[in-house]
């Protein structure tokens, strides 16, 4: 019988190191009580697992999965991520908290991935008045390729039917490799955000539809072909929007305006991090608030000059400012969900495991929380034994 211990919930504050040398210590569990031992380690999220990164590599130590997750609140929790990004006044705080939770294996589901669609269709309404050629070479029979993938797979999640899942396999792949080639282009062209945010998440959606499907065909296999194939595409359009948010200037962050929306040194590490999971940025290693300190103090302090920094950012500048790390936060996350994907897929593939036994095992888990506590709703972590 598949062994999957639940190590409990995951700490508000992201001091996920300590709490997995607790766990350990706790329930004595070997697999991480290797990790917690090895010096050169740190622990780091990357979509919806946490992995554990030294020398050797990354190796998969928990997966993630919300407790409580009703319709209702997944839902809500996928459409604030497309209705923050838009807004032009408010916080960032609503994205960020969505940004720090997961729908787990929940997120593989007909159901949640039609949800995302039509979050992204209502987003689609409002750019169409501003960018006029967002729909380029797209026409409506393509665009019909996605929407009736994702509704094949809902199909087969309530009918069991495999030519629903066949149909949806082939519809997920034609509107991935459409709406890819639409995100590449804008990536390495005019890299207008609001395209290649749509674009890209779209291609996102699409390829996680065809993925689902794929996995429910033919196993762990051919998914993991499909990502391998895919991992060049998903750093591209992640660097190019990671460039075109930040720019040369990622100080500017850090203007004392903007911490009225949230933006915080600790939010800035966040996103860094999480840009580097997903290989939008090379070379560069930032995990803790004061290594990104480090890389913006000469940018800060005016390289040594002793001017310090004397300007700040009014109005528009600031809400343009805001928009472009609401495009980032949403991109890191979907392209790491997928990268989390990769890893977890491959930790089952390693142990001989199907990611539907391990969905089944979690969602009796939650159900059989929920008996006990109708109300909780964080995030806990689960081990493969």
């Amino acid at each position: 019988m598949l062994n999957v211990p639940i190590l409990g919930a995951l700490p508000p504050d992201g001091q996920w190191t300590t709490w997995l040398i607790r766990r350990a210590m706790d329930t004595a569990h070997p697999h991480l009580t290797a990790f917690a031992s090895d010096p050169g380690g740190y622990v780091s999220r990357i979509g919806e697992v946490l992995v554990w990164e030294n020398a050797s590599g990354r190796q998969v130590i928990a997966g993630l999965q919300g407790i409580g997750e009703s319709q209702a609140r997944i839902e809500q929790a996928v459409s604030a991520v497309e209705a923050t990004q838009l807004g032009m006044s408010g916080s960032l705080h609503a994205l960020q908290a969505v940004s720090m939770t997961t729908l787990g294996v929940a997120s593989l589901s007909g159901a949640c991935i039609l949800w995302r669609l039509n979050a992204l269709n209502k987003r689609l309404s409002r750019l169409e008045s501003t960018v006029a050629d967002i729909e380029e070479h797209l026409s409506a029979q393509d665009k019909a390729h996605l929407r009736q993938g994702v509704s094949k797979l809902r199909e087969f999640d309530h009918s069991g039917v495999r030519d629903n899942l066949l149909q949806a396999r082939d519809e997920g792949q034609y509107a991935a490799n459409v709406y890819g080639d639409l995100a590449r282009r804008e990536a390495n062209g005019k890299k207008r955000l609001p395209v290649l945010n749509y674009r890209g998440r779209c291609y996102l959606l699409a390829l996680m539809t065809e993925l689902r499907a794929r996995m429910l065909l033919d196993g762990l296999v051919e998914g993991l072909h499909r990502l391998d194939e895919e991992q060049t595409h998903l750093r591209e359009i992640a660097q190019a929007t990671f460039h075109s948010a930040i720019g040369n200037a990622p100080e500017s962050f850090l203007d004392p305006n903007m911490r009225s929306a949230g933006v915080t040194l600790e939010l800035l590490t966040e996103i860094y991090e999480q840009a580097q999971a997903a290989g939008a940025i090379d070379q560069l290693q930032i995990r803790t608030a004061s290594q990104m300190f480090e890389h913006l103090r000469e940018r800060v302090y005016g390289a040594g000059s002793g001017l310090g920094w004397v300007w700040s950012m009014l109005g528009e500048a600031q809400q343009e400012y805001i928009e472009r790390l609401r495009y980032l936060m949403a991109c890191l996350e979907d392209t790491n969900r997928l990268h989390g994907l990769r890893l977890l897929l491959s930790t089952a593939r390693e142990r001989g495991i199907s990611l539907e036994e391990i969905a089944t095992k979690v969602e009796a888990w939650r159900r059989e929380r929920l008996q006990t506590d109708t109300g909780a709703c964080e995030v806990v972590g689960f081990a493969l034994g």
